[in-house]
């Protein structure tokens, strides 16, 4: 059995809203709690953006929230803020919580059973970004650096002699146009140096 309430959700985990607060649910046996886990899974994303619905779950050993997100299910210590969570499915939770019933003191020796209560860490995402930040601001230094200025004016160089022109224009003499159907231009160059400036139409 698993005491649960929900905050900010309804009992059904169906809908979400800042204004429900906190309703226990009391002991929920397995298969209930993780009907409840699939259906908060399929939580609306905007309802659950704005309400920050989350279900607990108290065990004899310890306090635990679980939050969705995009279709996910993420699993918290509550009595340990500095813990990384864990991205589980249902059934994986439903393991974790039935490992820590099982560090339950021992009425009958006293003791004490070691639970393994080892979560994922997702310390790879933080890193990630900071290493995509660091690469994006060297970029930027790098960039500003390596850019030449805009104002510089590009070399022109003329042509000064009459064999060095007369075969520039021989070069440069041809019709282009953008197309070949009405209402396309055209731009002729003769080997003279004259341009004459067309347009096709359907004649």
């Amino acid at each position: 059995m698993f005491d649960v309430t929900t905050i900010n959700l309804s009992r059904d985990a169906t809908h979400a809203t800042p204004d429900l607060g906190s309703s226990h649910l009391g002991p929920l046996v397995r298969d209930h709690l993780a009907a409840l886990l699939e259906t908060f899974r399929q939580l609306d994303a905007i309802q659950n953006h704005d309400a920050d619905p989350h279900i607990a779950v108290q065990t004899p050993t310890g306090k635990f929230l679980i939050r969705t997100g995009q279709g996910r299910l993420f699993l918290y210590n509550a009595r340990d803020t500095a813990a990384p969570y864990a991205e589980l499915n249902s059934e994986a939770i439903l393991a974790e919580l039935e490992k820590v019933h099982a560090s339950e003191p021992d009425t009958e020796t006293g003791a004490e059973r070691t639970a393994p209560a080892s979560k994922t860490p997702c310390h790879a995402i933080s890193i990630a970004i900071l290493l995509s930040g660091l690469l994006l601001n060297a970029y930027t230094v790098y960039s500003v650096f390596q850019n030449e200025s805009v104002n510089q004016q590009p070399a022109v160089s003329f042509l000064s002699s009459g064999p060095e022109l007369n075969a520039l224009q021989q070069s440069a003499a041809g019709l282009y146009a953008t197309g070949n159907v009405p209402g396309d231009r055209a731009i002729e160059i003769l080997a003279t140096g004259q341009i004459r400036f067309l347009k096709i139409t359907p004649k």
